[in-house]
């Protein structure tokens, strides 16, 4: 895809929605600012029951399984908050009788005492969540990835003191699109670079073979 749009000079970028959100940019600027101090470890869990067993989600064929649907936000939530690829990685999954990962646990090894790990499902309750814990705080919040269009909140734990951050209602498929629209209409240049879909890739490609290997550690030749 990558390589035709370039030939054809077409517009192609990545829809995660998520990182079109005023929350998704002040939880970089907290972290990023270096208020958590050095980053030690970040966590994340997205999952639900996926009941329907006629679901695309279920079919390797169309691209199915929990990594691809969820885990994808994981990986590029960690990625990004990091600002550097991971040096290598390791997972677990479950098929039980379906042809794709129906549950995958997996950790990032950035190097610098930094280890992030995510738990993503297709039949675990539904839930979502972050927590991101540094040499001097610790933040946290749930919905980390769909809030909708409900408000939301965060909260940064450093010593004996909590701070909350509030978070208005806002669509973030809306914005997405409209970012989308005037990358095309205006020339906008686009936030995020192709590269780091690829990477993305590159990185749940490293996953999806430590999980074959019954969890091996698989090293990664960072692309920064």
């Amino acid at each position: 895809m990558v390589a035709t749009s370039l030939e054809h000079s077409v517009l192609l970028m990545e829809a995660f929605m998520y990182r079109y959100h005023s929350r998704f940019e002040e939880i970089m600027e907290i972290v990023q600012g270096g208020r958590l101090g050095q980053l030690r470890f970040i966590q994340s869990t997205f999952s639900f029951q996926l009941t329907n067993p006629n679901d695309y989600r279920l079919s390797a064929d169309l691209g199915g399984g929990a990594l691809y649907d969820l885990g994808c936000y994981c990986v590029n939530f960690q990625r990004l908050l990091v600002g550097h690829e991971p040096r290598q990685v390791q997972a677990l999954s479950y098929m039980g009788s379906t042809n794709v990962d129906l549950q995958m646990s997996g950790t990032l090894d950035f190097g610098e005492q930094l280890f992030t790990h995510f738990d993503v499902a297709f039949n675990a309750a539904p839930q979502q969540y972050t927590r991101i814990i540094g040499t001097e705080g610790v933040l946290s919040f749930e919905k980390s990835f769909n809030p909708g269009k409900e408000a939301s909140e965060a909260y940064l734990l450093k010593g004996s003191e909590t701070k909350r951050f509030k978070f208005k209602r806002e669509d973030a498929y809306q914005k997405m699109v409209e970012h989308f629209y005037n990358v095309v209409a205006s020339k906008e240049a686009p936030r995020f670079p192709l590269s780091d879909a690829v990477n993305n890739l590159v990185v749940m490609d490293a996953l999806f073979q430590s999980a074959a290997s019954d969890g091996n550690i698989v090293k990664l030749i960072a692309a920064d």
